[in-house]
């Protein structure tokens, strides 16, 4: 058991710090926000999609904002990168991952 521990203590493998998010981005990663709904079947895709970059978006309902929800009321999901609306409605899978890319290389 004491070798474990001090194998443990070694390893590059460390935990994260007091106050870290666990699968927190690195600073290259770009903040995503998706707008959503509740029973949107395209927002939940459009989340999956951007977890599959290993992102966490953030996610904001439209519908506990009445501006929000004039704003993109039939439009949903809305995703944001960078603070840049990139897609209305539904989300194209490569288009995603070259802007992601791009954006990621910009931050470098």
């Amino acid at each position: 058991m004491k070798r474990l521990v001090e194998f443990l203590s070694r390893s590059v493998f460390k935990a994260p710090r007091v106050g870290a998010e666990v699968g927190a981005e690195s600073s290259a990663d770009p903040k995503v926000t998706i707008y959503t709904r509740t029973g949107c079947h395209l927002c939940d895709d459009a989340i999956e999609l951007v977890r599959q970059q290993q992102l966490e978006p953030i996610l904001i309902d439209i519908d506990a904002d009445p501006q929000l929800r004039e704003r993109f009321n039939v439009c949903v999901p809305v995703v944001e990168i960078e603070g840049k609306i990139r897609f209305r409605g539904k989300v194209d899978p490569v288009l995603l991952r070259r802007t992601l890319r791009a954006e990621r290389k910009r931050r470098k």
